[in-house]
Order: structure tokens, then sequence, then C-alpha cells
């Protein structure tokens, strides 16, 4: 891969945080609140390819955006202009529950009931906007002080989609 980009539209890129099959995930500030961390998620423009997948990105980033939910982490903006489509979230400073586990091993059993009790609440408010995560997993749980924020929705179907016959 070629080198990392300083800027995405208005956004300044400070560092790279990860980077998976779908892209990579950069910390970034936005020009006009550059005390303001943000996770700016860039898809790879392999994976634009498939003739619905803008539909399905922009479907749950309208519904997220600047709309608060309980344990899920909140969605800034959303942008699809050519070949450079991505996603912005408030940044969450904390490893994702899968890191947190193979670093530390089990996770007491309290904290687990709480952590569950979490993912349920964001689950089932974030499905009250028709919304289904299509890809629960640890990775998509970041961690903060004890509270746990959900990611990925972008990549997911709504629940019409989801539940659409053939």
């Amino acid at each position: 891969p070629g080198q990392d980009p300083v800027r995405i539209g208005p956004y300044a890129i400070t560092e790279r945080i990860a980077a998976g099959h779908v892209g990579t995930v950069y910390r970034a500030t936005l020009d006009e609140a550059p005390g303001r961390h943000l996770a700016l998620k860039l898809l790879h423009p392999a994976r634009l390819k498939s003739r619905n997948l803008r539909e399905r990105l922009k479907r749950p980033a309208d519904a997220l955006t600047d709309r608060p939910l309980p344990h899920v982490a909140p969605l800034a903006d959303f942008s699809a202009e050519g070949d450079v489509v991505y996603t912005v979230y408030e940044f969450v400073d904390g490893p994702d529950l899968g890191r947190l586990t193979d670093r530390g091993g089990a996770v007491p059993p309290a904290s687990a009931v709480s952590y569950l009790c979490q993912l349920a609440e964001g689950l089932s408010h974030a499905m009250t906007l028709g919304l289904l995560h299509g890809d629960v997993r640890p990775g998509h749980f970041l961690m903060d002080r004890g509270e746990l924020f959900i990611v990925g929705f972008q990549s997911s179907p709504t629940w019409r989609t989801a539940h659409r016959r053939p």
C-alpha cells in the first residue's frame, strides 16, 4: 500500500490506528475544532465495486449521524465522493474488547455482565432506528474506562434489507 494520506476531506490525519480488509482507520481532527479527536474509517476503493454498497453505507450513517445512542460510538460524518468513502466517529480512547482480553485474559464475571448489558442496550437502541449490526464481534466493541461503545454499523444492512424475502 501507498503512503497514508495527510488530509481526507476537511479532516487532518494525525496517525493510523488500524487497517483491515474493509478499510483503514485513522485518528483525525477537524479544522474547525482542532482539539476534537475523531476516528476516520476510509474504505478501500476495491471494496466499493458492489453496486449497493454506497446505499448500504448511507442509510445507517443517516440514522446515526449526530444522534447519540447509549453505548454506540457517536457517528459524526459520512462522505461518499467518487472513490473516497469514509465514516467519522468520535474517538474512543481505549482498546477493543478483543485486544483487552488478549492482553489481560478472561474478563472478570462482573465486568462481563456489565459489558453484555451495555452491548444489549446499544444494539436494542440501534434496532429502534431499524438498524441491524450484522458483524457483532469483540473487535467492534471499544472500551473506555469501563464503558463499551459499539462501532461498525456502517457495514451492516438495515433491518428491512436484512429481512427482505427473495
